[in-house]
């Protein structure tokens, strides 16, 4: 039976994906209002679906793991939407038990120093084949 089937999330990738719709007017690129009424259909501006539809909105423990993946130069949605959605997520994992741990595809010294800084995981796990090798791997271990 549908009904009884399991519909839980076991983990999301967003790709570029917008998380705080609510700001969204004032925030994005020229091009978003296009993709803003798409997305939330027949809606005002600051009507609650906006909020509801929000990721960012509804961040609390118990939610699915996330890799956010977002560029620097997208001219639709902001990269700090990616980093204001990655900031909430920290902020709910502050408050878990269970280590949050990754690093095995950064390629940067850079983004393990940020992860680092933002206290944004326990367990860091540079890919030596990614990171630059042993002596890399090595910089990143002694931060």
């Amino acid at each position: 039976m549908i009904e009884q089937a399991d519909t839980r999330v076991d983990a999301c990738v967003p790709v570029y994906g917008p998380t705080d719709l609510t700001n969204a007017l004032g925030d994005w690129g020229p091009d978003a209002s296009v993709f803003l009424r798409w997305l939330v259909v027949g809606r005002p501006h600051g009507h609650p679906a906006w909020k509801e539809a929000s990721p960012l909105h509804r961040v609390a423990p118990g939610a699915p793991p996330f890799l956010l993946v977002h560029g620097t130069h997208d001219s639709l949605v902001p990269p700090r939407e990616s980093q204001r959605f990655a900031d909430a997520m920290r902020k709910v994992s502050e408050r878990t038990r269970v280590p949050i741990a990754t690093g095995e595809r950064l390629v940067d010294r850079r983004d393990f120093e940020d992860l680092c800084t933002r206290r944004a995981v326990a367990i860091v796990q540079p890919d030596l084949c990614h990171c630059g090798g042993i002596w890399k791997g090595r910089k990143i271990a002694a931060m």
